[in-house]
């Protein structure tokens, strides 16, 4: 496995710590990472729906995907 190391300025990392109060910075990263990951699967899922339904059949039908994918893979805090 391959180490990736990032740099920030000091005023990002201060706000960072803010924000992630209690947590550990890997946990902080954790999370931010899982919420990242789930948008970007909301984006495909809006994609591919609005690919295989086309405009009219769209909304209902991603609604329906979204809430279907949702209870199947519920967001759960660290």
């Amino acid at each position: 496995m391959q180490k990736v190391s990032f740099s920030f300025p000091p005023e990002v990392i201060d706000q960072l710590d803010h924000e992630r109060g209690t947590l550990s910075r890997n946990q902080f990263v954790l999370r931010l990472l899982k919420s990242s990951l789930r948008e970007q699967q909301e984006r495909s899922l809006h994609r591919i729906t609005a690919e295989v339904y086309g405009d009219g059949q769209f909304a209902q039908e991603e609604e329906r995907l979204a809430e279907d994918f949702f209870k199947a893979a519920p967001e759960t805090g660290l």
